[in-house]
């Protein structure tokens, strides 16, 4: 099940790691869109802009779950890349530690700021209560959430995206199997959309520790050799210099996310000013637009872990060909989503809620065609970005974060109240297009960089 991506082909390589992940992130969207689904067939358009209200704060949550996740994943891979099972072992402890205190922290957090942070978002208070409780659960929940994540990160890390797959499929039809039951049969309304996804991910997390811990013996705390393996408590004491490292790479990732999605936090304040139909169909198209961008989220993720591994085997110039052919991939994908959402954007939003309003239906539909054609600089944004975490620039992507989050506020207090919902449209295209030029220049500059050091130690 393990991919070593320092040797064939590389777009190959990248493609039978990135299919898996791909996969995987599409069923992780479809049981959250279970979750609208049935609720909104079940509960009506209300209970649909609760949910739409807890978007921008879910999203916040999943984004540094995943930053921390990805962050893992590269300095698993550079290790795996050079083929060192000591530092694998003290990685694998240290992130055991990392999940531990970030769970606890997020955790607390989320259950004391949930009700504050939607009444900040100016959450319509016909939808607030239900918005309250769903997020209340999701935060209980949130140790779960971070163990698939950190979990699936340690297995892609050593080249292995075909398991969390396996996993995420047992947990989106298990979450599926609950949103009917506890929705639509016992009655339980959010509440119960809220528990299906916690139950859900809570039994892949299960499946995921116990195919770890039979099949890959280098993924256990302390490592598999002798020299890592002196005793129990000397597997769980953390390496603080392996720490250190997974704490600035993972951090690094997930306030990038953070400032990224806290950007759509603020602008989601902004959109519930709007009424409860423009809030249900923004929800409904944020929906598909975060489906269409999967396969470049993911192209990213195999990007980073690519560049990772062959970093970790001295590798430069490899690495950066694998990253130039994951962002032509990219731009064709692009092409084929604006095909699809040229035709068929209308049913996709009907699809997706099951609302028979005019109004919900022309604000998602509006939202995806005028979003569409930009996917040409966010493909860019999230390959390079990606691939500049794996290349070291970690920096650079946390400063493409602070200015994705400052467009994001530039937008929700001044152009959205002068524009109304034409301005929600135009914020991401705007905001990415001018990201994307910002981390082209910062690649280019690591790039530039790295060859000047070749020059120099060719020289001496």
């Amino acid at each position: 099940m393990k991919t070593d991506l320092t040797t064939g082909s590389p777009i190959k390589g990248m493609a039978l790691f990135a299919l898996p992940v791909f996969l995987g992130n599409v069923f992780q969207q479809g049981y959250q869109m279970a979750d609208m689904a049935v609720v909104s067939h079940v509960l009506g358009d209300a209970a649909l802009a609760a949910l739409g209200c807890t978007v921008a704060v879910y999203i916040v949550v999943v984004g540094l779950s995943s930053g921390l996740s990805n962050g893992v994943s590269l300095v698993m891979a550079r290790c795996f890349g050079a083929k060192n099972s000591d530092d694998l072992g003290r990685a694998v402890t240290a992130a055991l530690w990392l999940w531990a205190g970030m769970s606890l922290l997020v955790m607390l957090t989320g259950l004391l700021a949930a009700e504050p942070l939607l009444r900040a978002l100016r959450t319509p208070d016909d939808a607030l209560d239900m918005a309250a409780t769903y997020l209340r659960v999701i935060f209980l929940g949130m140790p779960v959430l971070l163990a698939y994540n950190m979990l699936a990160g340690l297995l892609r890390g050593i080249g292995n995206s075909v398991m969390p797959l396996v996993f995420l499929i047992v947990a989106a039809l298990g979450n599926v199997a609950l949103d009917l039951v506890l929705v639509a049969v016992l009655k339980l309304g959010v509440y119960g959309a809220a528990v299906a996804t916690v139950v859900s991910e809570g039994c892949s997390v299960l499946l995921c520790l116990r195919y770890v811990w039979r099949n890959c013996p280098e993924l256990r705390p302390g490592g598999s050799s002798e020299k890592s393996a002196a005793s129990f408590s000397g597997r769980l004491r953390p390496d603080m210099a392996m720490l250190g490292e997974l704490l600035g790479t993972g951090l690094s990732m997930g306030f990038m996310m953070c400032f990224v999605d806290i950007g759509i936090m603020i602008l989601q304040s902004a959109i519930n000013d709007l009424g409860t139909s423009t809030v249900a169909g923004y929800a409904a198209a944020r929906r598909f637009h975060s489906l269409f961008l999967l396969a470049l989220g993911t192209l990213g993720v195999a990007a980073s872990t690519f560049a990772s591994q062959n970093i970790g085997a001295g590798q430069w110039k490899r690495a950066e060909k694998g990253v130039r052919q994951a962002v032509l991939f990219g731009l064709a994908w692009v092409a084929a989503v604006n095909v699809v959402v040229f035709f068929w954007a209308d049913d996709l939003v009907r699809l997706a809620t099951g609302s028979t309003s005019t109004d919900v239906v022309g604000a998602g539909s509006l939202y995806l065609r005028i979003d569409a054609p930009f996917y040409t600089g966010i493909a860019v944004l999230i390959i390079l970005r990606s691939a500049l975490q794996g290349m070291g620039g970690r920096l650079f992507s946390l400063g493409e974060g602070v200015l994705e989050l400052t467009g994001n506020v530039v937008f929700a207090l001044f152009v959205v109240p002068s524009m109304g919902y034409m301005g929600v449209c135009l914020c991401e295209p705007v905001t990415c297009t001018l990201c994307a030029v910002y981390i082209s220049v910062c690649y280019a500059l690591i790039l530039r960089r790295r060859k000047r050091k070749d020059r120099l130690m060719a020289a001496a």
